[in-house]
């Protein structure tokens, strides 16, 4: 996390891990990969937000006002944090990598 955001994540819990044919995808040069994505959440973080190089934008978001071009494999993540997230707070916000 610190590499990609500059963000220094702290007390994380684990939510979940998604893999499958959810987390297929294919590189626009046609690299073809399946992710495993651990999931953590965490309301506690130090540093401020600076963009890598491997999106071209990063920022917080509302749950329920994320962008339109999210990462295909992260949209069963997104969905089901906001189900939970109905049960916690209306307050839920997303580290959003587009």
């Amino acid at each position: 996390m610190l590499e990609e955001t500059n963000l220094t994540i702290d007390e994380m819990t684990f939510f979940n891990i998604f893999s499958g044919k959810q987390q297929h995808h294919i590189y626009p040069n046609g690299d073809e990969v399946y992710f495993v994505n651990t999931i953590f959440i965490s309301k506690k973080y130090s540093g401020n937000i600076i963009s890598s190089n491997e999106c071209r934008e990063i920022a917080f978001f509302q749950i329920q006002d994320l962008p339109k071009n999210i990462t295909p494999t992260n949209m069963p993540v997104i969905e089901i944090l906001k189900i939970v997230s109905l049960f916690f707070t209306n307050r839920t916000r997303c580290l959003g990598l587009v």
